[in-house]
């Protein structure tokens, strides 16, 4: 086990945790509380605080992302969701169950150098009353590798405020021979556009409208661009952000 942390501010909303269990198995965790700063500490100590809880009551994925949805959408806030995955591994025989709920996918790199992306996902925990993370098995033989980040990895910026992790990560995959996309949302198409011009000026829309153009920007962006660049054996590195 490795890991590494650095906060863009004092207090933020990344988490991660290796608990280990009485039988022997190892709790994983990597979280993301949305937002920043204060706000974004406060929701994942609620978060924290009810991890152990669970630990405690029921390990198993499926019980501890239960427990953490209800205590995020009891906060009241809306615009407050966590992202989470969620693993028990099994350092016996290398078998791993998960739940990932809206959080940037591991990438699995097996012993002989081959890489996956085995693990789907939902939408984030407190996003909506009810979720239910994408859930699975995976096995690890020996000398594989499962990197576990989050978005924060490719949200570092420059002195002027601009995005730089996103292609840096590319500019390694492609030193390695890998085929890589680079891609953004909001997109430059029509509803992408929307978004950013609501972004530039004080005039909001109802949320439900603003959520529709994501949905719709996301659906043609995926339609149009990520899935014939998958098909094609690419990789995709998609810039969020807004």
């Amino acid at each position: 086990f490795a890991h590494s942390s650095r906060t863009a501010n004092d207090i933020g909303g990344d988490y991660y945790k290796f608990h280990l269990l009485p039988d022997g198995r190892m709790a994983i965790v990597v979280a993301d509380a949305s937002g920043h700063g204060m706000a974004a500490g406060l929701l994942m100590a609620i978060a924290d605080a009810t991890l152990h809880i669970a630990l405690e009551l029921d390990p198993s994925p499926v019980a501890v992302s239960t427990l953490l949805q209800r205590a995020i959408w009891r906060t009241g806030d809306r615009r407050s969701f966590l992202t989470l995955f969620y693993a028990l591994l099994d350092p016996a025989t290398g078998d791993v169950e998960y739940v990932c709920a809206g959080h940037p996918f591991p990438l699995l790199r097996r012993a002989g150098g081959a890489i996956e992306e085995p693990v789907l996902g939902s939408f984030p925990l407190g996003m909506r009353e009810s979720v239910k993370p994408a859930s699975g098995r995976l096995h690890l033989e020996p000398g594989d590798l499962l990197l576990l980040f989050s978005d924060g990895l490719f949200e570092g910026v420059d002195g002027s405020g601009k995005s730089t992790q996103l292609r840096r990560a590319a500019a390694v995959l492609r030193a390695r021979g890998l085929d890589v996309l680079e891609t953004r949302e909001p997109t430059k198409g029509l509803w992408g556009r929307k978004i950013r011009e609501m972004a530039r000026t004080t005039d909001r829309v109802p949320r439900e409208t603003e959520l529709a153009w994501f949905i719709k920007d996301r659906r043609e962006h995926m339609r149009d661009v990520v899935e014939p660049a998958l098909a094609a054996g690419r990789l995709v590195l998609c810039d969020r952000s807004y």
